[in-house]
């Protein structure tokens, strides 16, 4: 892990826990495609193109849940893409081009979680070395923490009651992407395929 935030206590795991089953899990989807196929998961607010070929979507509204996450946010990071999962592991993969360097990722539950750090900045640098050892750690729940999403990660023996809450800033490479429609969001200029939250993702 690159940057520890904080570990959130057993009696706010219940409550987030119990929000997360009663609020979102009747809203989610199992993804069918990609590395994450089979794991149930929600987009937040925005859901981001996986591909240059996808469009942006609309996500699941839920301001508690916004909130919460600006809260324990570090300075300097503005979430604006969230992905809920409960369950199901993810193969190694990098973040797509809508991500920026800098995620966070807030778990809920026995999961273990594997990082390449070949990339110990939160930017580009050429001439990096593609082999390096992998870190693994066995997360048993309330961990929140940052990493590079462009390092390759993925993760094994997630525990069927496991969530997850992935946060990403918008990438420099698709902000203008985001600021258009984020303006074509607010002036209801949005077709009826981007508002539709239930999408897949990874």
């Amino acid at each position: 892990m690159e940057e520890y935030i904080k570990t959130i206590s057993a009696d706010n795991q219940k409550s987030i826990v119990d929000y997360l089953n009663e609020t979102i899990l009747p809203h989610m989807i199992i993804n069918s495609q990609g590395a994450a196929k089979g794991r149930r998961q929600l987009w937040i607010q925005t859901a981001p193109p996986l591909t240059s070929s996808a469009t942006w979507h609309v996500g699941f509204e839920d301001e508690r849940i916004m909130n919460y996450i600006r809260l324990i946010s570090p300075p300097g990071f503005t979430p604006e893409a969230v992905l809920v999962t409960k369950g199901g592991n993810i193969k190694r993969h990098r973040d797509a081009r809508y991500a920026d360097y800098r995620g966070m990722s807030i778990n809920l539950g026995k999961v273990t979680w594997y990082y390449e750090r070949s990339n110990d900045q939160y930017f580009w640098q050429p001439g990096l070395h593609e082999s390096v050892p992998v870190g693994r750690y066995d997360l048993t729940g309330g961990e929140v923490f940052m990493f590079n999403t462009k390092n390759p990660h993925w993760v094994e023996n997630a525990h069927p009651d496991r969530w997850g809450i992935n946060v990403w800033q918008i990438s420099k490479n698709t902000r203008d992407d985001y600021d258009k429609f984020m303006e074509n969001r607010a002036n209801g200029n949005l077709t009826e395929e981007q508002l539709d939250y239930k999408v897949a993702g990874y």
